[in-house]
Parts: structure tokens; sequence; C-alpha cells
């Protein structure tokens, strides 16, 4: 689908961009009709759902450098 933008922007004759354009459409629709295909017969799998958190925390020890998860070494 990429490629039919990126071709569009190179030419400048009437008949060319509307082949893109044509292309473009075609591949949308295909692209609509096989993901909803997928996703009836449960082939395609969703992104997980994530929940915002409600409130953010902040480290307030100031001795805190991630040693005790192994983030950093060395240090004490």
């Amino acid at each position: 689908m990429g490629l039919y933008t990126l071709g569009m922007n190179m030419t400048y004759k009437k008949r060319v961009m509307s082949i893109y354009e044509g292309l473009t459409t075609v591949t949308q629709k295909i692209y609509k009709l096989s993901t909803t295909y997928l996703l009836e017969r449960g082939i395609l799998a969703l992104p997980p759902k994530v929940t915002m958190p409600k409130k953010t925390e902040f480290i307030k020890d100031k001795k805190y450098n991630g040693k005790s998860y192994g983030i950093i070494k060395g240090r004490d």
C-alpha cells in the first residue's frame, strides 16, 4: 500500500496518478475484507488491552539504583 503512495508522489501525469489512486483503493478494500474475515474466524489475534493506571508512583528512596533487579551491576 505504501509503495503506491510513494509512486504517486513521483508522477505528474494525470493518467498515472489515477492508476495509483485506483490501486490504493483496491488495496485498502482487500485489506479491510481480509482483516474482517480473519477476525470473524478468530484467526487474527487482537492486540492486548492494557488499562491505563489511575495513579502514578515515583521512587522516593534516594538509595535506589536498580541493583535489586539486576539492572545496574557494581554499584553499592
